[in-house]
């Protein structure tokens, strides 16, 4: 619980931070995260995976994602009091993954922040930083959308905070006869 929030704090001063200087926020096509669904033989586990291209180095990354059928339902680990994910070798020992559901001003879908606790890096310039994951043993067959939406990575040396903006982005799946295409 101590912490959760601990990092409720932390977010919320770098939320406060970013609205008193508003020349922090860039827009930058270099730097971005991205989405892709992995093809799985099991439907309750369907992977989601978020990679960020960053040629500048990131401490934090945000997004939000959201399934085209409201069935699916993003899993959650076995105690259910948190979601189901996978962090990449790109995690450094103080980041961690926080996650919420039906937030205020995106409703049924799911946020995901990743911040460092002492302001450290991801660890490399490209590649996957984490993957969650869906359940989609209810779907029926059909073509489904995973939108990633205002999303954005965040560098910080304690002092100065530079926020970068991410597109949208979206990746596809499909089942055919019970199973993935």
């Amino acid at each position: 619980m101590k912490r959760v929030l601990f990092h409720c704090v932390c977010l919320l001063m770098c939320l406060s931070a970013l609205a008193d200087n508003k020349s922090s926020v860039i827009d930058s096509s270099e730097n971005v995260l991205g989405i892709k669904v992995l093809y799985v033989k099991d439907l309750k586990r369907i992977p989601v995976v978020i990679s960020m291209t960053n040629p500048t180095p990131m401490t934090c990354i945000q997004f939000y994602l959201q399934v085209s059928d409201s069935t699916a339902t993003f899993c959650k680990t076995e105690k259910g009091n948190s979601y189901l994910y996978t962090s990449s070798p790109r995690f450094t020992a103080k980041h961690q993954a926080m996650f919420a559901w039906d937030t205020k001003k995106h409703p049924k879908t799911l946020m995901g922040i990743i911040p460092s606790t002492e302001s450290g890096n991801f660890t490399g310039n490209s590649g996957t930083v984490v993957t969650v994951y869906i359940d989609g043993s209810t779907l029926a067959d059909g073509t489904y959308t995973v939108r990633m939406t205002d999303a954005n990575m965040v560098w910080t040396d304690k002092k100065k905070i530079l926020t970068y903006l991410s597109p949208d982005a979206e990746a596809t799946f499909s089942i055919t006869d019970g199973k993935m295409d």
